[in-house]
């Protein structure tokens, strides 16, 4: 499957080759769609996490294709907090078949500090965890585009969840790069 965004519309479309023969395009979403990412779960289900920017505040929004079904679920919002904007998620998968998406939200009043939360899509229960903070903007400054890995240490150490994220230091606009990690997620 291949996810593309045109030039005269930003929703975002799949197609897939199947024997050989290109599918005709599925609109995924009805609105702006920025910053996409997809993931493919433990039983081989693709994930698509997408961001609307139309909205105010932006939300963040998931979708699921079931293989054994060959159906697209529900568009269904992953966060959204009246005060906050959402979006540039980044999502991996674990050895255990959960799901975490990292991401960032801002105060869309002031629109200064961008900070990088994360949820954990458990695949036992099949629900998502509360928002958890990654990053301290009051601390550290603004930390904007996670690009988020699962790392197996094959039982040589602990698996970790690797991160790298963009981050500028207080009062500055200079924006570095810096690695994060969850250890024994």
């Amino acid at each position: 499957m291949f996810f593309r965004r045109t030039s005269t519309n930003t929703y975002l479309y799949m197609v897939r080759r199947v024997n050989r023969v290109w599918s005709i395009s599925s609109n995924l979403t009805a609105f702006n769609s920025q910053y996409h990412d997809e993931i493919v779960d433990s039983e081989g289900n693709i994930w698509m996490f997408v961001a609307d920017p139309t909205s105010s505040p932006y939300k963040i929004y998931y979708r699921r294709y079931t293989v054994a079904t060959d159906t697209w679920g529900a568009l269904t919002v992953l966060d959204i907090d009246a005060s906050y904007h959402a979006a540039y998620q980044s999502a991996t998968v674990d050895s255990g078949g959960n799901i975490y998406v990292f991401y960032v939200m801002n105060d869309y009043g002031s629109g200064t500090v961008w900070q990088i939360y994360y949820k954990v899509f458990d695949k036992v229960s099949g629900i998502w965890s509360e928002r958890r903070q990654f990053t301290n903007g009051a601390e550290y400054g603004s930390a904007v585009f996670p690009k988020v890995r699962y790392q197996t240490n094959h039982q040589l150490g602990k698996d970790t969840i690797e991160l790298t994220y963009r981050q500028n230091g207080i009062g500055s606009t200079t924006y570095n790069l810096y690695y994060g990690r969850l250890t024994n997620p």
